[in-house]
């Protein structure tokens, strides 16, 4: 995420914490927050119709990965899980 914020604003390193004040880090991160949360929407839409796609990433952005935690949020089979990580990280690629 930081990665993308700084090549947009064509940073070429990560700002210190000292060269800003506080009233400054408060609009970079809400820059970034905002960022973050179009680029949800924006990846959401494209998956579109795959429901099942959709509801992976939303626990993956809630910090939920591993694959037995997946399985019983979803109720789905772990080898399923594996499948739809697969076709996931695939679709990622094709968005990007």
């Amino acid at each position: 995420m930081l990665c993308s914020f700084l090549a947009m604003t064509g940073a070429s390193r990560p700002l210190e914490p000292a060269a800003l004040s506080a009233e400054s880090w408060e609009v970079v991160f809400q820059q970034t927050l905002l960022f973050a949360r179009k680029f949800k929407f924006r990846f959401e839409v494209f998956l579109a119709k795959e429901r099942r796609l959709i509801n992976l990433f939303e626990l993956r952005c809630d910090g939920i990965s591993k694959p037995q935690d997946l399985a019983a949020r979803l109720k789905l089979g772990v080898r399923t899980i594996e499948s739809l990580k697969k076709r996931f990280n695939a679709n990622g690629l094709i968005f990007t």
